[in-house]
């Protein structure tokens, strides 16, 4: 018989879901792959590995389940693809979604120091490049200020799945009180309540890179020799060790945040009306 996950963690990008994805794999009720980011419902090739899983290497993702009664898998991808929702619901109706929102500013920034700690670019230039050549529905170029557009996004999935299958949680609330949140979710999951001893170490942060040691550390031989050969807890603490230079993490200029705040608030105005809650982003 066929095993298919009943709960998607599906965004948003910079928003927290690694730690999550984490988080929940230490649960005894749940169940989450070592694998995040499979993209299997997503439309497009994952941003990760720019490959398509078939349905037999998908399945495969959960074959150690054992009685676990929540089955999950995480794929930020899933928020931003606009078909991603739809292939879901055909084939799971009855899954539960999980989406963290992070103020689109921040996230933003976040996924441009990303992209800059690699290739070194003006992310003053990049921002307004980006800006200038936005189109919400153009997921061919992966303009990263689109992954902030939540309105259209969220509106999606609650149309598609309704409310009670939709459990939205912000980025500053969730990790402000994570043992609180992380109780939240797994009510909404319907299982033990009860939660095992967390790290309160966030993942996924940023870090300035040692380019040397991350050609190594990325190269897929030695990360195939990595997985076979070491436990994830060795694994994570190597790769930390090894991947960064320094921990200075440069900051959001106060004109790129008021540049970026004019940018969203539209977007974010339409999404407090869509969830009758104000946000606490744009104070």
């Amino acid at each position: 018989m066929e095993l298919w996950p009943n709960f998607f963690i599906v965004g948003a990008m910079r928003s927290g879901t690694t730690t999550l994805h984490a988080y929940l794999k230490n649960q005894p009720d749940v169940y989450m792959p070592d694998e995040k980011e499979p993209v299997y419902f997503s439309t497009l090739p994952s941003i990760f590995s720019g490959r398509q899983l078939t349905k037999e290497e998908y399945l495969t993702l959960f074959d150690n389940v054992k009685n676990e009664k929540a089955i999950g898998e995480a794929s930020i991808q899933y928020l931003r693809d606009p078909l991603s929702h739809k292939r879901i619901f055909e084939k799971l109706p009855q899954a539960k979604i999980i989406i963290i929102l992070r103020n689109p500013v921040f996230r933003a920034f976040s996924q441009y120091l990303a992209i800059w700690s690699i290739k070194k670019i003006s992310i003053s230039e990049e921002i307004r490049k980006d800006a200038k050549r936005m189109d919400e529905n153009d997921l061919e170029n992966d303009n990263p200020l689109a992954y902030g557009l939540y309105y259209n996004q969220i509106k999606r999935y609650l149309n598609k799945f309704g409310s009670n299958q939709v459990r939205i949680f912000l980025y500053e609330e969730f990790f402000n009180d994570p043992q609180k949140s992380l109780k939240d979710v797994l009510d909404f999951l319907d299982v033990s309540t009860e939660v095992r001893p967390l790290n309160s170490e966030k993942l996924n942060e940023y870090f300035t890179p040692n380019h040397f040691m991350w050609k190594i550390i990325t190269n897929p031989i030695i990360k195939k020799l990595g997985y076979s050969l070491l436990s994830e807890e060795k694994r994570i603490s190597w790769y930390k060790r090894l991947r960064s230079k320094n921990k200075t993490k440069p900051k959001l200029s106060e004109d790129n945040k008021k540049f970026l705040i004019n940018f969203y608030k539209n977007d974010v105005d339409s999404l407090e009306k869509l969830l009758n809650k104000k946000l606490p982003w744009f104070k």
